[in-house]
Formats: C-alpha cells, sequence, structure tokens
C-alpha cells in the first residue's frame, strides 16, 4: 500500500516525491523475492503473517506487475505462473472443500 500513497502523494507533496524513488526500489527487490519464494508447486515458506493471509501476502507481487513495474529479472509471466500455483495450491488443498458450509 506504500507504492500506492507515494504514487499519490508525491505528485502533491514535495516531501513525498524525494522518498519516492527509494520506496518503489524496495518494493521492486522485494518482489524479485517473493517471486523467488515460490516453488514450482505453488508452496512458500510460512514467513509473518503468510499464515493467515495465504496467497495475500504476495500482494506486493502482483501489485508490481500490474503497475509494469517489476524488476529487470522478473517476467510477466513468471509472475502469473507463480502466484497461480500459490493461488490453486491454496484454494485445491486436499481433504479442504472449497464450498460454503450450509
Amino acid at each position: 500500500m506504500l507504492v500506492d500513497i507515494v504514487s499519490v502523494m508525491g505528485k502533491q507533496y514535495s516531501d513525498w516525491t524525494d522518498v519516492t524513488f527509494s520506496i518503489i526500489e524496495r518494493a521492486r527487490r522485494y518482489a524479485a523475492i517473493q517471486e523467488r519464494l515460490i516453488s514450482p508447486e505453488g508452496t512458500f515458506p510460512p514467513v509473518g503473517r503468510s499464515l493467515a493471509y495465504r496467497f495475500g501476502v504476495f500482494q506486493l507481487l502482483g501489485q508490481m506487475a500490474l503497475r509494469h513495474d517489476l524488476p529487470r529479472e522478473v517476467s510477466p509471466p513468471q509472475v502469473r505462473c507463480a502466484l497461480t500455483a500459490v493461488i490453486r495450491r491454496t484454494i485445491e488443498m486436499p481433504g479442504h472443500s472449497t464450498r460454503a458450509a450450509g
């Protein structure tokens, strides 16, 4: 969300403009790290709050792809494949129904 904030506020306040570049650069680096954390099977290590948020923990990776702001070493197809694997693995987990109880 910080990327969104500096993108908007940086246009209105010079104080925000000064930090925008470093925030975007850090977000790019972290997006590359996040992409590398995802295994080919769609698993990822339980880091921070990732257990509670499931695949939502990769919001920054998706956001950087949406903004066309990925680092050079990470391509949009890589991100699509990685996030699709995570989502499928999480939703289609064996022994768990995806239907609502009722």
